[in-house]
């Protein structure tokens, strides 16, 4: 692993845009902070996680926006 994963807190009920959108945010931004120093870095496509306000997981899914990662999807998403 080179850094900590990117997270973000995402409130659709204030934004304009879907969740999807605000995934694509944060690996644009992680990779424009941190992915362009590695010049072999490898990729798997992100996952989006749906969390209650309590803390339960309510949704997993692998988002992969239709382009061909150099990775697979992470097991048992």
């Amino acid at each position: 692993m080179i850094c900590t994963p990117g997270f973000t807190v995402f409130d659709p009920s204030k934004k304009g845009s879907t969740a999807q959108t605000a995934l694509a945010v944060v690996c644009a931004t992680w990779l424009d902070d941190i992915g362009m120093d590695f010049k072999a870095l490898r990729l798997a496509p992100p996952i989006l996680e749906v969390w209650a306000t309590r803390g339960q997981l309510r949704s997993r899914e692998v988002i992969d926006y239709g382009l061909d990662w150099s990775l697979p999807a992470s097991d048992g998403v």
